[in-house]
């Protein structure tokens, strides 16, 4: 329908205030601004966060993934290279991360880092939970995080491109009941669609636009705004998907996301059994509906021959269970993991415990 009525770019359309206004209510935030990927709303947050507080450093962790702008692209130094942060890769000049800090999740010394560099610091930007380790799970920690940030007065940004509408209708912050001041979202409000959202607490996100104001008083955009703009932004495509993704998700709420869990859970718990069984070093950890397989060495003939049996598992190892899956869909799977394992274990392919 959205196509027959045209999707003209320049001026906003109505429906980015229908998605906006589901946004706010089902995560409790209270401004959203539209990007077009998960990677431009985490740049963007950066930004806002580096605007309002008028700071530049910014805390990250290296179990968490923020896309691929080249500012979050950063790594701790050796061991013989203290307080150094590394480009991850060639082509990421070092100055880029030159104003980021990168900690162990669940560290200490990012809490004491915090503490003694308080007036450098714009924000702490997190996955709350790693989506590459799940099982790094920590919902203490990251009230640990929420209580230092707020007492030093330093920005807590969520990453919830992953977690985000999948884990709860309100994300990680309805899961656990921890309030972050921006959260980043992306991918699942999507629908299939290239978006990302930004949203953020009272005037968390006033640089963007200078602030809210009304007509016929005094009021004007009083914070002084920084870069944020983008063609494709609130995209009516994107927008009228998003608006059925969350009607969808608001509709059939928590217990929706909680039965997704449950059945991942239980997926993943059977292909635990079968590793064990086969005394395969693999272990599946998950959260909410996505889970990885998680080992040191190279699985890369295992993940070929679920290949030839039909299973595609994206290169960077993260799986999800949606709802279009039905058990058919998972005990093919799971037949394929078992026709691989024999295959190998056949040919002596395959590592053990020691």
């Amino acid at each position: 329908q959205q196509i027959d009525n045209s999707f003209g770019l320049g001026t906003r359309h109505e429906i980015g205030l229908e998605v906006a206004e589901l946004i706010k209510e089902m995560t409790g935030m209270d401004r959203v601004a539209f990007v077009n990927s998960g990677t431009e709303a985490v740049m963007n947050a950066v930004r806002a966060a580096r605007a309002l507080t008028r700071r530049n450093h910014i805390v990250l962790f290296s179990s968490s993934y923020h896309g691929h702008w080249d500012a979050v692209l950063a790594r701790a130094g050796d061991y013989d290279e203290a307080n150094v942060t590394k480009p991850i890769s060639v082509g990421i000049p070092e100055n880029m991360v030159a104003d980021v800090s990168v900690f162990g999740f669940g560290s200490n010394e990012a809490i004491e880092f915090l503490k003694t560099n308080r007036t450098d610091i714009a924000a702490v930007l997190v996955e709350p939970v790693p989506t590459r380790d799940p099982g790094l799970s920590n919902p203490d920690y990251l009230r640990r995080l929420r209580q230092v940030t707020r007492e030093l007065d330093i920005l807590l940004i969520f990453d919830e491109i992953v977690t985000g509408f999948r884990s709860h209708p309100a994300g990680v912050q309805g899961l656990f009941g921890i309030e972050a001041d921006m959260v980043t979202y992306g991918k699942t409000i999507g629908g299939g669609m290239p978006l990302g959202v930004i949203t953020g607490r009272k005037k968390m996100l006033d640089s963007i636009d200078g602030g809210n104001w009304n007509f016929n008083d005094d009021s004007f955009p009083a914070a002084e705004p920084t870069f944020f703009g983008g063609t494709y932004f609130q995209h009516p495509l994107c927008m009228t998907a998003a608006k059925a993704t969350l009607q969808e998700i608001k509709r059939r709420g928590e217990t929706f996301t909680k039965v997704l869990t449950q059945r991942t859970e239980s997926f993943v718990s059977r292909l635990n059994q079968l590793f064990l069984s086969r005394r395969v070093p693999i272990e599946a950890k998950s959260f909410s509906s996505f889970f990885r397989l998680m080992h040191r060495d190279n699985m890369d003939l295992l993940y070929y021959n679920l290949l030839m049996r039909g299973v595609y598992i994206w290169e960077w190892r993260c799986w999800f269970i949606s709802d279009a899956h039905d058990d058919t869909h998972l005990e093919s799977v799971y037949l394929a993991f078992v026709d691989s394992l024999d295959e190998l274990e056949e040919n002596n392919l395959l590592p053990r415990y020691s």
